[in-house]
């Protein structure tokens, strides 16, 4: 059909109503279509923003849980020091690494399957330790005269400070704060972090 037969049909009076209707309900369905492709996403965003606030809010409750085993693991530490510097008359000594409470209701599917792999196999790490500290106060005969504990305190909690400090990088959680009473815990549980693993390294050394 050429121009001037279309023309030609476009003047019929059904015809142009007929054409005319069809153009308004397809531009009106093109019209619902995209405002419901509209709604659709923007709701489909708004999920996913009220998904990563949940997961940052699971993950900020894990990294306090952490820190505060690490905060735990340096007051065995210190107190181990002070014992041994009073000659017993302040400070203690313990035989068994602080417990780490990490929330229960915490769903870890939503959690990068590496990082989740990390913190909870922190825990078999944790149980490990308390073996040590008790074959080693087996061996010894003396709680005097061992320090298994405050060393495997500094391994432990070094290694949880480590894990709460990728979490909040992992989710922008910020910087962890600094304790107002100014004494480097960190930096006490890496010295004994690192002279743990220095023995382990000349362990594995003697077994090659």
């Amino acid at each position: 059909m050429d121009v001037s037969n279309f023309i030609e049909v476009w003047k019929v009076p059904g015809v142009t109503a007929f054409l005319t209707a069809l153009l308004g309900l397809l531009g009106q369905n093109w019209l619902t279509k995209r405002r419901e492709e509209r709604v659709n996403q923007f709701t489909r965003d708004k999920e996913e923003q009220v998904r990563i606030e949940n997961l940052r809010y699971q993950a900020l409750r894990v990294v306090l849980a952490l820190e505060k085993f690490a905060i735990s693991c340096a007051g065995i530490v210190s107190d181990a020091d002070m014992y041994r510097d009073s000659r017993g008359s302040a400070g203690s000594k313990v035989f068994v690494l602080p417990c780490l409470m990490l929330p229960d209701d915490t769903d870890w599917k939503y959690f990068e399957i590496a990082t989740a792999s990390k913190i909870l196999a922190f825990e078999n790490q944790i149980s490990d330790s308390n073996n040590s500290i008790s074959f080693d106060l087996s061996m010894s005969g003396d709680p005097e005269g061992t320090d298994e504990a405050e060393v495997q305190a500094g391994l432990c909690g070094y290694i949880a400070i480590q894990l709460a400090d990728g979490l909040r990088r992992e989710h922008e959680l910020g910087v962890r704060l600094k304790p107002l009473h100014g004494w480097d815990y960190v930096a006490a549980l890496k010295t004994m972090h690192d002279r743990k693993q220095e023995f382990y390294k000349q362990v594995r050394a003697l077994r090659d």
